[in-house]
């Protein structure tokens, strides 16, 4: 009698269910693998499906930035020449690999004389590496450690064509790493739905025409921008030739870019039919959206500001939140079709501590009232409450500590507010974050 087998598509299954980011997995993993000829493939398969390389950045001679294989200690390396030697000797794992992942430490010491093969030569390990890549669909490159964005324009030339080369074979894109991308690299890039960087910049002097066909983009991310730079025309106008679709955007998070209200209304609007997902971060807390056209809008997150104390004045975003929630469409929502978080960013308080969970409700007790009116409410899946306040202040600021439960009784003195709890559709929850000035000024 010969014994049961599993099909190969639950094994499929059972393989893909592990994590290959964790040791005990991978090795488990690695074990299957010497089973026999169908569990050796689909481990790899599952092994190899997404990459992670480390490299360095380094200084070029021509005081530009190159990704360089040297780790900046001495005698060592970053993985990339290993995974090149991998793919010499077994040239069968290069199909596998779906997803490509560089992770980059900080810039080797200007007197560093021996960086290793850079990206500026012939020798650097990722010009053998990408041609091999016959079925990459994503493609990511990010610090290892978090950093200042580096300009688009300090990096060496021959590097930006490594990227440039890239961008046109994915559909998945993260290169939050740059900052100050031309939307002229997207001109040619039918395939890519994804798009994660911190600003895309149009020179407003040299626009380029329009492609023939369009990226048509589901999911699009800008992060942040620093103060000091020129946004132009925004990239998504239609004044800019933009590269980029929006109609068919499902998920969009603009944190911290700098542009005006009325430029992401317009952006707001060009993706209106399908958006599903909102994440609006805007540079100023007082700016107000207009959400009316979002009828299919299912996840929405928005950024209150509450600061003040040490002499500093008292600031209240809430008012603003509010008046962009009222834009809502919400006669248009079905039953329970919007998830709602509030993520409430708490600089500075006055040094008594009690002092705290009062401010907090002067602002979220007239947005509490708004989401529990009869026309509002039923609209709601469940609404987060989350109060991010940073674990380390600059000097003279004082750090708050306030356990959860002395906050739940005064918000709770809203009886719609309490039931919405009782039901299960809404949560409170108090988040720390280390406070980076150049990153997050909240005002």
């Amino acid at each position: 009698m010969a014994s049961p087998t599993l099909p190969l598509e639950l094994l499929q299954k059972i393989i893909d269910d592990l994590d290959v980011t964790s040791l005990e997995d991978y090795l488990t993993l690695c074990t299957f693998s010497l089973v026999g000829r169908p569990f050796s493939y689909l481990c790899q398969k599952r092994i190899f499906q997404d990459v992670k390389l480390s490299y360095s950045f380094s200084w070029h001679e021509s005081g530009k930035l190159v990704l360089s294989d040297s780790a900046g200690i001495a005698g060592t390396k970053t993985t990339g020449h290993l995974f090149r030697d991998l793919l010499a000797s077994s040239p069968h794992l290069a199909i596998l690999i779906r997803s490509l992942t560089i992770s980059v430490s900080g810039n080797l010491p200007a007197s560093h004389h021996d960086p290793g093969p850079s990206s500026a030569a012939d020798s650097f390990s990722l010009y053998d590496i990408l041609p091999r890549l016959q079925n990459l669909e994503a493609f990511m490159i990010a610090f290892q450690f978090y950093q200042i964005s580096r300009p688009w324009n300090a990096t060496e030339e021959r590097t930006q064509s490594l990227f440039k080369d890239i961008i046109p074979r994915v559909s998945r894109l993260d290169l939050s790493i740059f900052e100050g991308l031309p939307t002229s690299l997207f001109s040619d890039c039918p395939k890519l739905k994804e798009l994660h960087a911190p600003f895309l910049f149009t020179d407003s002097d040299n626009i380029s025409p329009p492609p023939a066909v369009k990226a048509n983009i589901q999911v699009l991310e800008v992060q942040f921008q620093t103060q000091n730079a020129n946004p132009g025309v925004a990239f998504w106008s239609p004044a800019s030739n933009s590269p980029f679709s929006f109609s068919h955007l499902r998920s969009l998070k603009l944190s911290r870019a700098i542009c005006s209200p009325s430029q992401i209304d317009e952006l707001l609007l060009l993706c209106s039919g399908a958006l599903e997902e909102l994440d609006l971060h805007s540079r100023l807390p007082e700016d107000i959206q207009n959400l009316a056209k979002l009828r299919k809008l299912r996840r929405l997150r928005l950024h209150p500001k509450i600061s003040g104390g040490n002499g500093m004045f008292l600031y209240n975003s809430f008012p603003y939140i509010l008046t962009t929630l009222k834009t809502l469409p919400w006669s248009a929502f079905h039953p329970k079709q919007l998830a709602l978080t509030l993520q409430a960013t708490v600089l500075a308080f006055p040094n008594s501590e009690a002092a705290l969970p009062m401010t907090l409700f002067h602002g979220w007790s007239d947005v509490a009232n708004f989401l529990t009116d009869s026309g509002v409410s039923p609209t709601l899946a469940n609404v987060d409450f989350v109060s991010k306040r940073p674990e380390s202040y600059p000097t003279g600021f004082k750090e708050v500590h306030v356990p959860l439960s002395e906050f739940t009784p005064i918000w709770e003195k809203n009886v719609n507010l309490r039931k919405m709890r009782e039901e299960g559709r809404l949560t409170y929850r108090i988040e720390g974050y280390s406070w980076a000035p150049q990153f997050d000024w909240p005002l």
